[in-house]
């Protein structure tokens, strides 16, 4: 037999998700002469005890596929790796503050243009003590752009003015009815 060719077909396969613990090495110096001054560099900040890799996973797990915390927590933990839900809270936060000087670049920025589109959504807050109320989460945007959500415990006025404080554009209320 001879070869005259061949044919190829594709398949797509998923390989298993590989988590591994990496060992970061900062070394201490001293001074050969007098023995003094322990010098070592800066480290960084170690508060998330995670990669920014599995961190931001997790973020896009929980806004992009909508994927609860407390289902990540199990899938973790189906693989071997027991983390709280406190501590995916903790990681979501500290992504929130990272993400602070955009928002409010984008939120600036959407207070400078002639026209802003807003609107409320009533959202369930959970209380310290179990109980549930409903707060309110404004969107302000440009029509097919930017959109900031600001987060509100109750519906009156002072939140969207508060908001809009310095805003370019023509300010209108309409109500329902």
């Amino acid at each position: 037999m001879v070869k005259i060719g061949e044919d190829i077909r594709k398949k797509l396969a998923k390989l298993p998700v590989q988590y591994e613990v990496q060992q970061y090495v900062y070394p201490k110096c001293v001074c050969k002469k007098c023995h003094r001054r322990v010098v070592m560099p800066e480290a960084p900040d170690d508060s998330l005890k995670a990669d920014i890799t599995v961190v931001a996973d997790v973020v896009v797990q929980k806004y992009g596929e909508h994927k609860p915390l407390y289902r990540q927590q199990q899938a973790f933990d189906r693989i071997g790796i027991p983390l709280t839900r406190q501590t995916l809270c903790d990681w979501v936060g500290w992504c929130s503050d990272q993400l602070e000087p955009v928002v409010r670049a984008m939120a600036d920025h959407i207070r400078l243009q002639p026209l802003i589109q807003s609107d409320e959504t009533p959202v369930r807050m959970q209380l310290q003590n179990g109980q549930m109320q409903t707060a309110r989460l404004w969107a302000y945007g440009l029509p097919w752009a930017e959109v900031v959500f600001d987060f509100r415990t109750d519906r009156s006025q002072h939140g969207p003015a508060e908001f809009l404080t310095g805003a370019k554009a023509l300010l209108c209320q309409s109500r329902r009815g």
